[in-house]
């Protein structure tokens, strides 16, 4: 349950000759400071003013080169302002708000993210997060997003379509249990280096419609749970997915559950790929389409109760 008072940390962190100021909102007194101690960051000196804390930190290194965990497990967190924060030197993000889960905005606008390889898991959890804006997303180097925004079930719409990706290679997760969202943009997203997308969409209930025509599959090996529970689903079209590497496709579409109609045109099912459940408790007489000219089928007698 959140409280109402609200307690504002001005974080200004010097390095070298530059001075960057990280503004923190929480909800409530910290029981120690929040931020991560794994960058040797050393408070110089505090001020407390009304309900106004200052901490001017100093990093002990030159430059900083990864922020990873750097706000983790912090559930008091609301707010977090780092648009003075420049970031150029960082290829790491991992876990960066991981846990948040009190964390309403996120202020990302003039982070340079042109050598960012790593965001595996950089909002996971943050429950109450409502929107992100990433449209400054330059992020041409990235090779993780795995588990991205997993367990942001609050995030009501992506647009990724700005996303430079063509180092991708795992994305497996990336939006696992976000349960609030209803669209996503993800046409620029490139995956011809993805060998995973596993639980991509896993548990997004509300997820009404995805255009996927972009994505290059040729070397996914893992579609298993790839849109499980996405019971808003009434149609998709997959007719431009390349299978020819995949491995598993276990309850691929389990519990879509008014999935009507589904293109699987392209789809080659090769005697030994893992689909156990790929239709469980999918809604009875779906009209698909399983062949090179995509004439529709039902698919009744595969399905489970």
């Amino acid at each position: 349950m959140k409280t109402s008072k609200l307690i504002l940390f001005l974080f200004l962190v010097i390095y070298s000759e530059c001075r960057y100021e990280i503004i923190a909102t929480f909800n409530d007194e910290p029981d120690e400071y929040c931020c991560t101690d794994e960058f040797n960051l050393i408070p110089t000196c505090t001020k407390q003013d009304g309900e106004e804390y200052l901490y001017i930190l100093e990093f002990n290194e030159d430059t900083i080169t990864s922020t990873s965990n750097m706000f983790s497990g912090c559930e008091l967190l609301v707010k977090v302002d780092l648009s003075n924060f420049d970031g150029s030197t960082v290829t790491e993000m991992k876990e960066m708000f991981s846990g948040c889960s009190n964390l309403e905005s996120v202020d990302l606008s003039n982070f340079d993210y042109s050598i960012v390889t790593n965001m595996d898991s950089m909002f996971l959890d943050c429950e109450y997060l409502i929107s992100l804006n990433l449209n400054n997303f330059k992020t041409s180097l990235i090779t993780n997003m795995a588990s991205m925004f997993s367990g942001c079930i609050s995030l009501e719409s992506l647009d990724l379509s700005k996303l430079s990706t063509s180092k991708l290679q795992i994305i497996n997760s990336m939006f696992q249990d976000c349960e609030s969202l209803k669209s996503v943009n993800l046409q620029n997203l490139k995956t011809s280096l993805v060998e995973t997308m596993a639980d991509m969409f896993n548990g997004c209930i509300s997820l009404e419609s995805l255009n996927l025509n972009n994505f290059d599959t040729s070397l996914v090996r893992d579609m298993s749970k790839m849109f499980a529970g996405c019971r808003s689903l009434k149609s998709l079209d997959l007719s431009s997915f390349t299978t020819t590497s995949v491995q598993r496709m276990n309850s691929m579409f389990e519990e879509c559950s008014n999935l009507k109609i589904l293109n699987i045109g392209s789809f080659i099912f090769k005697s030994d790929v893992k689909a156990t459940d790929m239709f469980l408790n999918c809604i009875q007489n779906m009209i698909y389409c399983i062949n090179k000219d995509n004439a529709p089928a039902t698919i009744t007698s595969q399905l489970e109760d």
